[in-house]
């Protein structure tokens, strides 16, 4: 096959390229394949099966709650309602060691699970102030609203 010089070194370049990609690719499947067969002889710790589920102290859901959303339908009664919880520090696995550094990808926040919350809206009486209404027990607070009205 008769072809420029130049066109011939572009061939080459490319068939080698090829050639390096399928050499990569069978050594990461060789790679893969010895990995399966050579399993772990300690079970996975609790850190290592949790640390890119939760957050550097420890929490692993997080929930968001609009009280004057609940202030009417709690107002001086007790009343139930579940509360999503939301995992937001969970990794993507396999996203520590990344191309563009070594900032892991954060997966977007998901439900984890739900609280059962049972609230109780205690409205301020007339004339009282913040601090007064501040009590180390409820037992406290009990007194303090009775003292508080006539």
């Amino acid at each position: 096959m008769f072809i420029s010089p130049k066109k011939r070194k572009e061939l080459e370049r490319q068939q080698r390229e090829q050639q390096q990609l399928l050499q990569q690719q069978q050594a990461q499947a060789q790679a893969q394949a010895q990995a399966q067969k050579t399993q772990p002889e300690e079970p996975l710790s609790a850190w290592e099966l949790l640390n890119g589920l939760v957050a550097r102290d420890g929490s692993f859901a997080r929930s968001y709650v609009c009280l004057k959303d609940f202030e009417q339908k709690a107002y001086g009664r007790p009343f139930i309602t579940e509360i999503n919880c939301f995992n937001e520090w969970a990794i993507e696995p396999g996203s520590l060691k990344t191309k563009r550094g070594n900032n892991p990808v954060r997966r977007p926040p998901y439900r984890i699970g739900k609280l059962e919350v049972q609230m109780l809206f205690v409205p301020k009486p007339p004339g009282m102030t913040d601090v007064r209404l501040r009590a180390p027990s409820p037992y406290s607070l009990a007194k303090v609203i009775t003292e508080g009205s006539p």
